[in-house]
């Protein structure tokens, strides 16, 4: 029977060794999920802002009794609501809209891992990377898609549906590469 000496409390050099090189395993085995996830955020939050975003600008179209665009910029990967501007009575009328207008006024940056990948529908004004849709005061709007790829290739969709004005976001698919 093997017997330690009374001050030997330690580790040796080779357990040691060891413990670094399977904590090294596990990191290098975790590390690829946790960017995968970030990405899948990345993507779920830029497609529920945008919904967001047309949602607000088709409240705001029928607020106003005009019409109200959502400039999508490719280039630039933002997008933006054009709301028209409100004469001093309709602003007093309704003091609270300033501070959710101020939400959508400015544009709103994609996340750094999103693109758009693909805007397609029958009355989407199309000019270099720069998409328009425009939103009519009785709710009329024509359908839409709006795709938006994320850096890995997932594919996230944003609709808007014709006849109802309904606003979806789905998990389309990762893109094989």
């Amino acid at each position: 029977m093997v017997t330690r000496a009374a001050n030997d409390n330690g580790f040796t050099l080779l357990e040691m060794l060891l413990v670094c090189a399977i904590l090294s395993l596990l990191v290098s085995i975790s590390l690829p999920r946790f960017s995968d996830t970030a990405d899948a955020l990345a993507g779920r939050e830029a497609s529920r802002s945008l919904a967001s975003a047309i949602r607000y600008a088709e409240e705001r179209s029928a607020l106003e009794g005009k019409q109200v665009k959502l400039v999508l910029d490719g280039e630039e990967k933002s997008f933006t609501v054009v709301v028209p501007q409100r004469t001093e009575e309709q602003q007093r009328q309704q003091q609270e809209a300033p501070r959710a207008e101020s939400l959508w006024s400015a544009p709103v940056e994609l996340p750094p891992r999103v693109k758009f990948a693909r805007v397609h529908g029958d009355e989407i004004s199309d000019s270099d990377q720069k998409w328009e849709l425009t939103f009519h005061p009785d709710g009329q709007i024509s359908g839409c898609t709006i795709e938006l790829e994320t850096s890995k290739g997932r594919r996230y969709e944003v609709s808007i549906d014709g006849r109802t004005g309904r606003v979806t976001t789905r998990y389309v698919a990762a893109e094989e590469g």
